[in-house]
């Protein structure tokens, strides 16, 4: 399974968020840039432009409209230290992760800037995120080799409604 380390370096971002309650299509283009900071700790960083699409058509066409909003986040992923086979977020799933430096073994987590937990970092796997009184369910998929990734978000509950996907591209 690829680690955020394989993919270090920057990326052309591509999002587009479809808001069924709202019923209208947003656009992100930007730049994404994962920096190892420290060892077992590599910030995230996106920035880029929002734009909203408005409503899809009956073709599944869409007419832009508004001014371009600046946007940004920031998020680490952040390496757990655990045994093979043990507790822990990172073991939960009952899988070694992937071995680091000396042999060290243990997963990745994606934390928000400000240290709370958000995902674990599971390529190919079903990511919850509970966000009361809504929940996220995702999925990363990773190529590193082609140059491409993807995150894809399903935020369901009373406040939202809504998918979203990434597409990053190695610049």
């Amino acid at each position: 399974m690829p680690s955020p380390r394989d993919l270090l370096g920057r990326w052309r971002l591509d999002r587009t968020i479809e808001d069924r309650r709202g019923g209208e299509r947003i656009l992100v283009e930007g730049e994404a840039e994962l920096v190892e900071v420290a060892p077992g700790r590599i910030r995230w960083s996106e920035h880029g432009s929002m734009r909203r699409a408005g409503a899809a058509g009956a073709a599944g066409e869409s007419a832009e409209s508004g001014e371009p909003t600046p946007v940004q986040r920031t998020l680490y992923a952040v390496r757990e230290a655990g045994e093979a086979g043990g507790k822990g977020e990172a073991g939960e799933r009952g899988e070694a992760g992937d071995k680091g430096e000396a042999g060290e073994i243990g997963g990745w987590a994606v934390t928000f800037e400000d240290g709370r937990p958000f995902h674990p970092w599971a390529v190919g796997e079903v990511l919850e995120h509970p966000c009361r009184p809504d929940h996220y369910t995702g999925r990363i998929e990773a190529d590193p080799d082609a140059g491409t990734w993807s995150v894809a978000w399903r935020a369901s509950g009373p406040a939202k409604d809504y998918l979203t996907r990434t597409r990053y591209t190695r610049s």
